[in-house]
Parts: C-alpha cells; sequence; structure tokens
C-alpha cells in the first residue's frame, strides 16, 4: 500500500506545456527539476456492519521530478523521494528513522522512466541504484505514471474539455478546462465507471508544463459495479515544496455527517497586542504521531483576533551544538487553550517533520531545542450580516469578501469568497437547531465528503472559498458572518526558542516545574504536633528529623504486652520522622484494649526556620549557587533538605529538580543533584530561603489519647 500510494503522488507532477499558441503540451526543458510536497489519505467505506473496516492510512512525502535528458520527443524522468511518512493506523515509518538498508539505497537512488512526449506513453518504472525494486512497487509506479499523464494536449479556452479512454484506473474521464491565468491553467477531472469514479482538480503551471497544485479523489468499489459491499477511497492533494497554506488530503477520514451549526461567533474586538501574541518564555517541542509539534502560548482574551503565524529557518539543537537535521512546519493554528483556559487562555501549534532520507532518531533524542523566526500577521475582521427575504435569499459583500444564501435541496446553502487568506466564521440565531456540513467553494460530485471536497481547495483559483449546507425547516431571520483578514506583511517577527522537556529541565532561564518538597505538607513544629493512627490502634508522633534528634516520649502509665514493655522508637516515614509506639523487640506496632493514657512529648532544643543569609535572585530564582550556602557536594538531599528550605510565595516548601529528569533520591548526593552550569535548580519558583535553626530551648506537651478495643470479628465482618 505504501508504495503504490507514494507513487501515486508522485506521478501527479507531470502535465502539459505550450507546444502552439493555443495547445498545452509537456515539453520541459532539459534538466528542468520540480519538488513537491504530497499528501495522500486512504480509507474503506463500509456501507454496512459486515464489512470488516480497513486502517485509515495517510502518506506525506517530498519529491523531486527532473526531466534528466530529452531525446527527441522522449524525455528521460527521474522520480527522487526526498523524505517520506506513513501513518498505518496506529503505527508510523519515516525515511528519517532506522530503515532496512535496501529501503534507504532505493530511496537515495530514486527511479527513472521515459517518457513519449508525442504519445504520452511512459516507459517501464526502473531503479536507478543498484538495488531491485519488488515488481509490485514498480509495477504500480508503471500504472500511477501512466494514468496520471494526460495522453492528449490541453486547449488554451476555458471551457474547453475532453474525455481520454483512461486515467487513474478510471474509464472515460472528462478533462475540463474551468479558468485560465497568464501563468496557469485550472483543469477539472472527472469520471465514473463500473469499478471507480473520480473527481480532481488540477493546476498547471504554463511556463513548461509541470503540474503546480492538484487534489484528486478516487472511489474504486470493491464490488464492481455497485456500492453494496463498500469502497476504497484515496484522496491526493499536492504542492510545490514550502507553499505556504496547509497541504492535506482528506484531512477529517470520516463519512459525511451532519454537525450542529454555532450560533455566536467571537466579536471583532478588542484586537491582540505585539505583546499579547508573543510570549515571554520559550515556547515548547514535544512529540507528536511519529513527528514534532511546537507550540507557544498567548496572553490574548480571543483567539481569533490574534493574527496568523508564519514560521521560517527552522534549526535544531543539542545545547549549543546545531544539529544537521532539515525540517519542515505546517503554518501554526491557533485555538483556545482548552487544558489551562484560566492559566494561558490561547495556544499555537504546529506540526513538525524530519524531511531526510539519514535516520535522525539519534539527532532527535538528542536536541533540546528548536530556534526559528516567527512571523506574526495581524487579523483585521469585519462583520457582515445576511437578512433572507421571503424566497431565502439574501448577499452581503464587503471589501472584496462575498456572502450569499440561496435555497437548496438540503434546506439552504450558505457561499461564502473573499482574499485568498480570508477565514471565514457564522452565526445563526439562537434555538435554530440548524445543522450544516462544510465543502469547498468548488464541491466537486455529491459522492465527495466535506473532508474529500475540503482538500480541493488547494488546486482552486479561489482558495478561500467555502460552501456551507445548512439543513434546517426555515430560512434564518439574520446569518453574522465574520471575516479574518490578514496583513499583507509581518507586523513583527521573533527569533523564537522551542524547547523539548530535557531543553527546558537544563534551561537556566525556564522555571522548572514546579514539585512540592512533601506530598501532604511539611512535618509539624512541636509545638503543632499531634498523635497520629489511633483509629488502628497505633500511636505516632512525627516531626522533622532535625526536631526529633532532640525529642522522646513516653506512655503514662507505661504498659506491656506480654514480657515486652511498650516503647516509643524513632524511625523515618515519608515526609518525616517519627516517634512510634512499639514492643521493645520491634515485633507489634499496634496496640487494643488499653484504654485512656497520657503521652508526653519532651525536647531539648526546639527546631525553627529563619530566612538564610542568601535570598534567591530577582531575576532567576530557582537557581542555586552551593557554595553561597555552604552546601557540599558530598551532602545527600536528605541532609540538605534537613538544613535548608526553599519555600515559593504561598509557603509550601519545594523539591530539588533532578537533572535528568524523574525525582531525586533522598539519598543522593548533591553532586547527583548539580546542574552543568555549576548549580542545584529548585523545582518550582522560590521566594525565600529557610535555614533551620536549633535553640536549646527545651519543649514539654502531654496528650491524653484512648486506645481503641479489640475489634469484634463480627463486627468487622460487617
Amino acid at each position: 500500500m505504501t508504495y503504490k500510494t507514494a507513487g501515486y503522488g508522485l506521478i501527479l507532477v507531470l502535465a502539459a506545456n505550450v507546444a502552439g499558441a493555443e495547445t498545452l503540451t509537456f515539453a520541459p526543458a532539459e534538466g528542468s527539476e520540480r519538488s513537491y510536497r504530497v499528501e495522500i489519505s486512504v480509507r474503506s467505506v463500509e456501507p454496512d456492519s459486515q464489512t470488516v473496516p480497513l486502517d485509515p492510512e495517510r502518506v506525506s512525502f517530498l519529491a523531486r521530478i527532473r526531466a534528466a535528458e530529452r531525446d527527441g520527443d522522449n524525455v528521460d524522468l527521474t522520480l527522487s523521494p526526498l523524505w517520506l511518512k506513513t501513518r498505518l493506523g496506529s503505527q508510523t515509518m519515516t525515511t528519517a528513522a532506522p530503515l532496512p538498508d535496501r529501503v534507504r539505497q532505493g530511496f537515495e537512488a530514486g527511479f527513472g522512466a521515459r517518457l513519449d512526449l508525442a504519445t504520452g506513453r511512459l516507459g517501464e518504472v526502473r531503479p536507478l541504484g543498484e538495488t531491485e525494486g519488488p515488481a509490485p512497487m514498480l509495477g504500480g509506479l508503471r500504472e500511477q505514471f501512466a494514468a496520471a499523464f494526460p495522453p492528449v494536449p490541453i486547449e488554451l479556452a476555458e471551457g474547453w474539455s475532453t474525455t481520454i479512454p483512461e486515467y487513474g484506473g478510471v474509464r472515460d474521464v472528462t478533462i475540463t478546462v474551468d479558468h485560465l491565468t497568464a501563468d496557469r491553467v485550472f483543469l477539472r477531472y472527472e469520471g465514473e465507471d463500473f469499478i471507480a469514479r473520480l473527481a480532481g482538480l488540477v493546476v498547471v503551471d504554463r511556463d513548461e508544463g509541470w503540474v503546480e497544485r492538484a487534489a484528486i479523489t478516487t472511489d474504486r468499489r470493491l464490488v464492481p459495479g455497485t456500492d453494496e459491499n463498500g469502497s476504497l477511497r484515496e484522496t491526493l492533494a499536492i504542492a510545490p515544496r514550502g507553499y505556504p497554506v496547509t497541504v492535506h488530503a482528506d484531512n477529517s477520514m470520516r463519512p459525511a455527517e451532519w454537525r450542529d451549526m454555532p450560533e455566536r461567533i467571537e466579536p471583532p474586538a478588542p484586537l491582540a497586542s505585539e505583546a499579547e501574541v508573543f510570549p515571554g518564555a520559550p515556547g515548547r517541542l514535544v512529540e507528536d504521531f511519529g513527528g514534532l509539534r511546537l507550540e507557544f502560548d498567548h496572553r490574548a482574551a480571543q483567539w481569533r483576533n490574534i493574527g496568523r503565524f508564519a514560521l521560517s529557518d527552522l534549526r535544531l539543537f543539542a545545547g549549543d551544538r546545531a544539529l544537521d537535521v532539515p525540517l519542515t512546519a505546517e503554518p501554526p493554528l491557533t485555538l483556545p487553550n482548552w487544558r489551562d483556559p484560566e492559566g494561558v487562555p490561547q495556544i499555537s501549534r504546529s506540526l513538525l517533520d524530519a524531511t531526510t532520507l539519514r535516520d535522525v532518531s539519534q539527532d532527535l533524542e538528542a536536541a533540546t531545542e528548536l530556534r526559528a523566526d516567527l512571523d506574526w500577521y495581524p487579523v483585521a475582521p469585519f462583520v457582515m450580516s445576511l437578512v433572507p427575504d421571503e424566497t431565502g435569499h439574501a448577499e452581503a459583500s464587503r471589501d472584496g469578501a462575498r456572502a450569499e444564501l440561496a435555497p437548496a435541496p438540503e434546506g439552504y446553502v450558505l457561499t461564502l469568497s473573499g482574499a485568498e487568506r480570508d477565514v471565514f466564521s457564522w452565526a445563526l440565531p439562537e434555538g435554530s437547531g440548524a445543522q450544516g456540513m462544510i465543502f469547498a467553494g468548488d464541491r466537486g460530485p455529491d459522492w465527495l465528503t466535506p473532508g474529500e471536497s475540503l482538500a480541493r481547495r488547494i488546486a482552486s483559483p479561489d482558495y478561500s472559498a467555502i460552501r456551507v449546507l445548512l439543513r434546517m425547516e426555515a430560512p434564518p431571520e439574520e446569518l453574522t458572518v465574520r471575516v479574518d483578514r490578514y496583513a499583507e506583511a509581518p507586523a513583527a517577527s521573533r527569533e523564537m526558542r522551542f524547547l523539548t522537556e530535557e531543553g527546558r529541565r537544563l534551561d537556566p532561564d525556564t522555571a522548572p516545574e514546579r514539585q512540592p518538597l512533601f506530598r501532604d505538607g511539611p512535618p509539624p513544629a512541636p509545638d503543632e504536633v499531634a498523635p497520629e493512627g489511633l483509629e488502628s490502634g497505633a500511636l505516632r508522633l512525627p516531626l522533622a528529623p532535625a526536631q526529633a534528634a532532640h525529642c522522646t516520649a513516653s506512655l503514662v502509665p507505661p504498659a506491656t504486652e506480654g514480657a515486652e514493655t511498650l516503647v516509643f522508637v524513632r524511625r523515618k516515614a515519608e515526609d518525616a520522622d517519627v516517634l512510634e509506639l512499639q514492643t521493645g523487640d520491634g515485633q507489634r506496632r499496634h496496640f487494643y484494649g488499653l484504654g485512656s493514657r497520657e503521652v508526653t512529648l519532651s525536647c531539648d532544643a526546639t527546631l525553627a526556620w529563619t530566612g538564610a543569609g542568601v535570598q534567591p535572585s530577582p531575576d532567576r530564582p530557582w537557581r542555586i549557587d552551593p557554595a553561597a550556602l555552604d552546601i557540599a557536594d558530598g551532602m545527600t538531599v536528605a541532609e540538605l533538605t534537613e538544613q535548608l528550605r526553599f519555600v515559593d510565595a504561598q509557603g509550601v516548601p519545594l523539591a530539588l529538580s533532578a537533572p535528568g529528569g524523574g525525582v531525586l533520591s533522598p539519598d543522593a548526593s548533591i553532586r547527583e543533584a548539580m546542574f552543568p552550569d555549576g548549580t542545584l535548580r529548585v523545582a518550582g519558583t522560590p521566594a525565600k530561603i529557610l535555614r533551620a535553626e536549633l535553640t536549646p530551648e527545651p519543649l514539654s506537651r502531654s496528650f491524653a489519647v484512648r486506645f481503641p478495643d479489640l475489634p469484634v470479628p463480627e463486627a468487622a465482618a460487617q
């Protein structure tokens, strides 16, 4: 499947070139080449529950196609894959990860085929290297080349059409010239037979005849002549490498379904300021579906009023070492941050891929940050209102944007168009209960799903145009449309840093993730301690380790268990030391039927936490200089936290951050907790540093306690 679909994308880069004043045929100059970004989606359509669905497949790749040599009416074409990623179900394969040597060598060498320009016949596809390609792969490439290349010249006249015997495995496909510009021809492909049907848009560059952009969907029936047993749907989208608009095939991979339509739109004010748009801290770089995802935060009130972004000059680093990893990024998408709307209301995300045939998995694992240039294009939104007449028609236009509402078989259709990058949103009156489906402005045939139709926008003369089918019994009293129009030039640019988890942990300018030192709060001071565990027949007094070392406890009157006297023994617990009542041999810790007793706690010194002589730095308070606080690198973490506490603005003691991630063991040495720059890092943002001080002030406290009676078995069973 992967080889066939990859070949399908590579092939659709050829069409026709100008041979005469009114005709377009393919005749590239020797050495002419194009590089493309290709997206393919493959999924099964199951009309009944008896059909087992196939896992959906997505293929993404970059390819360079070159007219290597001309020999009269023949041209040798070379196909060089530059990168490929396939996602089949939950599994992802990419050429940037480990691959069998024969596969990588075959990709690096590429493939070739001879094209007869006079007849449109493509010869056998052959590997250009020493590695032999599997017959199914080469056969698939051959078929896809032959099917994708128009066998007839294209006359340069709008409305001209011709029917070719076969294209993409579909018989009798009609090619129509939809639109002409000075440098491009916009073509429509449509065909259907008893085996399959096809619909596509193709944009041809009139300079040399290369296909510039294309979007083609093919539906192959599992049982010829009937849709009863389902079909296999494949959508391909192609655009030049680095095209500034996101290239996607069937992005939803879902069947056509009606969805509730919005009843409100974001108001066009207030617009975001530059300070709200650009984060003060680095962004994040995380793994995502076999690739990478970068994200950064915004403090703006409304996500639609932020604007759009463009990324360029992406560079990956491991510390200060630059990594030779080519990257490509989708245009960032800004959305509300549903995970943390109070802290960071809006967030922008972009998917990245390492686009190479080399195994760069070790580089990606070592990476600590991505640096990139981020351009910000502010948005200038405006609103149009449509008030339908008695026939259900309404129109509105403003600044080159147009909205039209009209009756349709489903109910009504809302058609929107504008400048190339305009983005539309709309709202119907509250309680209207309208449902809708969104298609491209050039919807294509009715059998296309919304996702398949929207893929066609990449090859449409009007990229912004969409068509919204509305299912409702009567036209709305009013329909509001918001148009988001972006500045043509960036208003501001920044070099941004996006840190990996390790990069954030090692970065001295980034506050480590907050981690309290104690799970349930610090041990109580001696004047606040209270007995614990009596409900289960135990008796414990929790104290800070430095305090517990100066305290003893006794039971009055004394008690015994058999021949053993009950005594208090000091032992370590999770967040404290405890003085715990035990038998003298340490075998028992739970006692019943002792009735009422008195516990006395006696300490010959009192522990207090006072401000240390050195306090956190105002600019990077999480960085701690061990020498300034007399912290010896041979100490353990437990010994340090018994002497020093780093507390945040809420008074919560914070743990130390681990250079390697995770949690530092109390037995770890300070040397193990040291970061490469020689500092310790507090896990959070400390406001104060406190030091333990023992004063020779004795303390004595008494507690009245009552031990429970021995449980009755019958009662315990209840």
